[in-house]
């Protein structure tokens, strides 16, 4: 009998009991070096506790599952546009007034300039859409009045009756010369009926795009395979722009059972004019480097003006292509700095340790705090 791996496995020759007992325990000693270091105390144990008691089976999951790091070159290429959008603002967190505004709102501020390296500006203005199928058509409206160039970035797209606006207008933009460059999730559409007509067509028109974060070993291209683009922003020559909770797909995403269940999501779409229209692009333009390695500085607005006027925002780019969890870390802050009211709408709340502290600390604290989801949804997660 061999000390080295466990009675049920007696049916193997010896030496390949002594090879899995061997390696058995080197995973485990390798997990107890390597697993408490750049994670959170609650992940490590976890990761641990899977590898300990099923060795094999925890480390081929962690292997899979284990990094929310993205590959080396990607990291690279990201803080290098990091650098780039950092010079082109003079590394200045504020292109506009800020004497009108509270200490923790410029703190706010600084926070996403230091995480995101984009500044606050004015002079924007900004218009709701809260029907789908009007966002949809202004988008395709705004395309139909490109002269120069189209970025089209989406977590989940398709080609169907709800989509076909502004496909079409896409396509069309492409035929008249407008440089129209696209970003698709790799795992974000797949599942939909009508994705598979739509990289057709993508392909048959000649038309530049690319999927992101692709999920390629052949080509050794692999992260996490949950760790995915949510983007969802349209730019037109740098005049207008559009991002916000939609896809570019019918509201119940084509699929049958949704249809059935009379599952449609309501989603929020904001158009926008003025210096903000450059943040969104540089997002584009970062993640369009991120899949290529193609800078398209030509398209990079140099020249950002200050205003003392109109609207002021902020563009706060967050994912896997950044290690600091901005998102996450802004969300918690202006939680944190809350004095009256916060109201959180939300399909797939799945908070985070430190939101869900945030958020209990506020309620206990007399701070009104409201929390909106969805009564049915399409997750495991969010319905338990």
């Amino acid at each position: 009998m061999n000390l080295f791996a466990p009675a049920y496995l007696d049916f193997l020759p010896d030496w390949l009991r002594l090879a899995l007992g061997i390696a058995d325990i080197l995973i485990r000693l390798a997990a107890l070096c390597w697993l408490p270091y750049n994670r959170k105390p609650v992940v490590a144990l976890g990761w641990l506790m899977a590898i300990f008691f099923i060795p094999f089976v925890g480390f081929i999951a962690f292997l899979v599952f284990g990094s929310s790091r993205l590959p080396a070159y990607r990291r690279a290429r990201q803080h290098a546009m990091n650098d780039l959008i950092r010079e082109v603002s003079e590394n200045k967190p504020f292109l506009t007034r800020t004497d009108d505004l509270s200490d923790p709102a410029k703190a706010a501020s600084q926070l996403n300039y230091t995480l995101g390296s984009l500044p606050l500006v004015g002079g924007n203005q900004f218009t709701l859409h809260t029907d789908n199928h009007e966002a949809m058509v202004a988008m395709a409206e705004e395309v139909d009045r490109a002269t120069k160039y189209v970025h089209f970035e989406f977590y989940i797209t398709a080609y169907d009756e709800a989509s076909a606006v502004l496909w079409d207008a896409l396509f069309a933009a492409h035929e008249r010369g407008v440089q129209v460059r696209v970003l698709i999730d790799h795992i974000g559409s797949r599942k939909y009926p009508s994705y598979k007509k739509l990289v057709k067509m993508l392909n048959d028109s000649g038309m530049q795009w690319r999927l992101m974060l692709p999920l390629k070993p052949w080509k050794l291209k692999w992260q996490r395979p949950d760790l995915r683009n949510h983007r969802k922003v349209l730019v037109v020559d740098g005049r207008v722009a559009f991002s916000g909770s939609q896809n570019a797909i019918h509201r119940s995403y084509d699929l049958p059972e949704n249809v059935k269940k009379g599952l449609e999501w309501k989603d929020l779409t904001f158009s926008c004019t003025g210096p903000i229209v450059e943040e969104l692009n540089a997002v584009f333009v970062s993640d369009w480097y991120s899949e290529t390695n193609q800078l398209i500085l030509a398209e990079i607005n140099t020249a950002i003006p200050y205003y003392e006027d109109g609207m002021r925002a902020q563009v706060v780019p967050s994912g896997p292509g950044f290690e600091t969890e901005n998102n996450l870390r802004l969300i918690n802050y202006l939680i944190y700095n809350a004095e009256r009211r916060i109201t959180i709408c939300s399909p797939y709340f799945v908070p985070e340790e430190t939101l869900l502290q945030a958020l209990t600390n506020a309620a206990y604290s007399g701070i009104e705090t409201t929390v909106i989801v969805c009564e049915k949804g399409d997750q495991f997660l969010p319905n338990m």
